[in-house]
C-alpha cells in the first residue's frame, strides 16, 4: 500500500505511484477514443461540432503540443469556448489537463477534467464513453492525491460499465475508508474481470493485506 503523508512532495509521489500503477488503463481509453472518435463524429447532425473547421483546429493544437507553452494552452482553451459540444474539445480537455499536471497546478487541471464530465454530449452518450471515463478516473486519482477518498469512490461508482482496473481502484478506496469488507468485494470483482495473470497476483496480495 501507498502510504499517505501530509506534505506536498510526498503527495506528489503518491499520485505518480498511483499512476503507474494504473497508467494501463488510461493507455487503453486512448486506444479506445481513437477508435470510437470517427464513429461517434459521424453519428452527429450537428454541423457545427463536425465540420472541416473543427478537424484542422483540432490538428494545430495537437501539433502545437510539442513544448507547454502559453500559446498551446490558449489555443485549446478558444477551441473549447467556440466548440463546447464538440468531441475535439473533450479530448483537447484531457490534453489540458495532463498539461496542467505535469506543470503543477492540479487545480486546473481538476477544472478540465470536471469540464469533460459536465459537457459529455447526451446525445452520442452511450453505456461506456472512452472520454468521460478516462476523465473520471483521472479526476480519481486527483481526489485520492488530495485524500478525498470518499468523493474519488463517487466518483467512481457512476462509471456504469466498469473495467477490472476500476474495480481496483474501488477496492484501495474502500482501503483507506478502512471498509475493508467492501474492498475485498471489489477486489474479487477486478480478479474476476481481469485476463491478467499478473493483475490477478497483484490484486491476491492486496486481499492477503486486508484478510
Amino acid at each position: 500500500m501507498v502510504n499517505l503523508t501530509s506534505t506536498e512532495e510526498e503527495n506528489t509521489d503518491f499520485l505518480k505511484t498511483l499512476w503507474d500503477k494504473y497508467k494501463y488503463l488510461a493507455i487503453s481509453a486512448v486506444f479506445i477514443v481513437i477508435l470510437t472518435i470517427v464513429g461517434i463524429e459521424r453519428s452527429s447532425s450537428n454541423k457545427n461540432i463536425f465540420n472541416q473547421e473543427t478537424s484542422e483546429l483540432y490538428s494545430d493544437f495537437v501539433q502545437s503540443l510539442d513544448s507547454v507553452d502559453i500559446d498551446s494552452i490558449q489555443k485549446g482553451n478558444d477551441f473549447m469556448s467556440s466548440y463546447p459540444d464538440s468531441v475535439y474539445s473533450r479530448l483537447i480537455a484531457l490534453q489540458l489537463a495532463k498539461l496542467y499536471y505535469e506543470e503543477g497546478d492540479k487545480d486546473e487541471a481538476t477544472v478540465k477534467l470536471n469540464w469533460i464530465i459536465e459537457n459529455t454530449n447526451k446525445g452520442f452518450r452511450q453505456k461506456y464513453d472512452p472520454i468521460e471515463v478516462t476523465a473520471k478516473y483521472r479526476l480519481a486519482l486527483l481526489f485520492l492525491d488530495q485524500q478525498k477518498f470518499k468523493e474519488s469512490l463517487d466518483l467512481l461508482e457512476t462509471i456504469e460499465d466498469k473495467t477490472a482496473s476500476i474495480y481496483e481502484l474501488i477496492g484501495d478506496c474502500y482501503v483507506y475508508l478502512e471498509a475493508n469488507d467492501n474492498a475485498r468485494i471489489n477486489y474479487l470483482k477486478a480478479m474476476e474481470a481481469s485476463p491478467s495473470e499478473s493483475v490477478k497476483s497483484i490484486i491476491k496480495m492486496k486481499l492477503s493485506d486486508i484478510n
